[in-house]
């Protein structure tokens, strides 16, 4: 599914791929009609928040963009047309909501008003997830930031079609060549500067992360992974052709831990069998 309308009155996404272009000498201020979709899903579209990173008691509150849709009722449109780019597309990479909120605003326009319907009725259960609810705004957008409840069977089964490289119990579901999109490494990831905290600073692809720098010392490198509040994670290990997919409330989750438990226990799991 391609958007090729304006995000009224939003980024415009483009086609136009960057990489291999050669260095920019473009000294223009930045543009939000220079954002492509992939900018957006790499955590790259240069849009400015008032996301606070300095501890302070409004960093987890509605008070900070980031965490105002897990708060309070919020427009999306509103949040997308509210912010401006503080950098050019494709050269700082920051973790933040307003790109993925600004993807679900692409995809209303694409597929219309009611998105939540038709992502419901035909995105999801051409994904396997059979048990996931998407979260929206109270003009029905989904909030693609991560709002949305599911199973930990769900979680495996995205990791299963990472893994699959696009199939799904035999089935082609998505294609191969968008996998290899998901798990290259954007721009602003693996070259130049990062907004926001150390911590997050590591190889980030089209939504998902990327443990090639081996951040993850437990993991093998070619490992990719997302990332949820408070624990949740699906990891995808295709070395060991294997998904790890875990829910439940922990602040300060230890994946190490978790990825070296499962590991050691894989050929104790194949003698039982």
């Amino acid at each position: 599914m391609a958007a090729r309308r304006r995000l009224p009155p939003g980024p415009a996404p483009r086609a136009a791929p960057r990489r291999g272009a050669g260095p920019s000498h473009d000294h223009r201020r930045p543009s939000r009609a220079d954002i492509r979709l992939l900018d957006l899903l790499g955590l790259q579209s240069g849009l400015s928040t008032g996301r606070r990173e300095d501890g302070s008691d409004e960093m987890l509150t509605d008070a900070d963009d980031y965490f105002a849709p897990y708060f309070r009722p919020v427009s999306v449109a509103a949040m997308v047309s509210g912010v401006g780019s503080a950098w050019s597309a494709g050269k700082t990479f920051s973790y933040k909501s307003i790109d993925h909120l600004a993807v679900s605003l692409a995809l209303r326009e694409t597929v219309g008003a009611d998105v939540h319907a038709v992502l419901s009725a035909t995105v999801l259960p051409a994904l396997g997830l059979r048990h996931s609810v998407l979260e929206t705004d109270a003009e029905g957008v989904p909030l693609l930031c991560g709002a949305w409840y599911t199973t930990p069977g769900d979680l495996a089964r995205i990791g299963a079609l990472l893994l699959g490289r696009g199939e799904l119990g035999g089935r082609r579901v998505l294609p191969e060549a968008w996998i290899d999109t998901m798990l290259t490494e954007s721009d602003a990831s693996c070259a130049g500067p990062t907004e926001g905290p150390s911590a997050l600073r590591h190889p980030y692809g089209a939504s998902v992360w990327l443990n090639r720098d081996g951040h993850v010392p437990a993991a093998p490198r070619e490992m990719s992974y997302a990332l949820g509040s408070l624990g949740q994670a699906v990891f995808v290990l295709p070395e060991h052709d294997l998904v790890i997919a875990r829910t439940g409330l922990e602040p300060t989750p230890d994946h190490g831990a978790l990825i070296t438990a499962v590991l050691t226990a894989l050929p104790l799991c194949e003698v039982s069998r």
